[in-house]
């Protein structure tokens, strides 16, 4: 077998931002790291994507010169959250634009990013979108307390972003309450996912759901707390980020074709603040 390639990338970018105050003033400056970037890796690997400062961005997979594809200043936007459709012609991401929280839809040569869905409560959460194929994403919905619900609770829902028609999706309870991190496989049938509040950082177990049927099967141990898994592009590995034994935050990957394997850990940071992990085509 051919050796595997790590695949890692590290965002140093010169991006200049300006501001007008009243009319009168210019404000320049330099940035060259961000607290949390969401990115991800284009279907044909050449390109990434990731949001800084409020916009999106591309850049070239090998690395080079980042474009910006959304303006936060403009637009008076803040553009988070980036994912591309398996076609590579669009991007889904999470944005509040003028006021207007939800999901925005980037087409390729697009003039603006279309809304697929709006907030009906600012402090609610749509998010964490992923594609099960280029025309249906899921993505978690965040919903705080209300005269029917006491607490906050987040759960899985699906959008055709043709029609702009969502809906949620029935999984097994036994997933518990809360749900997050959605990411399909390869075949769009099955769906990886994690037991927790998407209002936390903690994480919690992995499982997988029918894409149909929504029956469930867990992948992790119940004190194991996962986040942000990803599929291998076969489906018969997935990566996600779980702490160490020292409660630090790692990359592991776990055989999902060999029952009973288990996860290896691919990291040993001292401090990491998890966002995703992606894979490349091989």
């Amino acid at each position: 077998m051919p050796p595997r390639r790590r695949f890692a990338a590290t965002f140093v970018l010169a991006a200049a931002a300006a501001c007008a105050t009243a009319g009168t003033e210019r404000v320049a400056f330099n940035v060259s790291e961000g607290t949390t970037l969401s990115f991800d890796l284009s279907p044909d690997g050449r390109t990434i994507v990731f949001d800084l400062l409020g916009q999106l961005w591309e850049i070239p997979s090998e690395g080079g010169k980042a474009r910006p594809l959304t303006n936060a200043v403009r637009d008076t936007a803040e553009d988070l959250d980036p994912s591309y459709s398996p076609d590579g012609r669009r991007i889904v991401f999470r944005g509040e634009r003028h006021g207007r929280p939800g999901l925005w839809v980037l087409e390729r040569d697009a003039e603006a990013p279309r809304q697929l869905t709006q907030l009906a409560n600012p402090d609610g959460y749509e998010g964490a979108a992923a594609w099960s194929d280029s025309s249906t994403i899921v993505f978690v919905r965040g919903q705080p307390p209300n005269e029917r619900a006491s607490r906050w609770r987040s759960r899985l829902a699906r959008i055709d972003i043709a029609t702009g028609q969502a809906s949620e999706i029935p999984i097994d309870s036994a997933a518990g309450a809360d749900l997050r991190d959605p990411a399909w496989d390869a075949r769009g049938n099955r769906l990886a996912l994690v037991s927790s509040s998407a209002r936390g950082t903690i994480g919690g177990r992995l499982w997988f759901a029918d894409g149909v049927t929504g029956r469930v099967t867990a992948v992790s141990g119940a004190s194991v707390h996962t986040l942000a898994p990803a599929f291998a592009p076969d489906g018969s590995r997935i990566c996600y980020f779980a702490p160490d034994s020292l409660d630090r935050m790692q990359l592991w990957v776990l055989s999902v074709a060999t029952p009973g394997a288990r996860p290896v850990r691919l990291t040993s940071h001292a401090d990491v603040a998890p966002t995703r992990a992606r894979w490349t085509s091989d």
